[in-house]
C-alpha cells in the first residue's frame, strides 16, 4: 500500500491509497469515526480497474 496526500488544510485531509479496496476503506472510515475529533470521514473507489481509494477526513 502506498499513501499519497492529495490535499491538506486545517480541517480536511484527502489521501489516495493505492491497491486498496472497500475492505481497507471501510475499516479506516469506521475507525476514524470513533475519534471524537473527527466529524466526517468517507472514501470512494477511484476506479475499479486501477485499484485504489480516496479517503477524505
Amino acid at each position: 500500500m502506498s499513501v499519497k496526500i492529495v490535499k491538506e488544510d486545517n480541517c480536511r485531509l484527502e489521501l489516495e491509497l493505492k491497491d486498496e479496496d472497500h475492505t481497507m476503506g471501510n475499516l479506516l472510515r469506521t475507525t476514524l469515526l470513533l475519534d471524537k475529533h473527527v466529524k466526517q470521514a468517507g472514501y470512494q473507489i477511484i476506479h475499479p480497474l486501477t485499484g485504489g481509494i480516496k479517503l477524505v477526513v
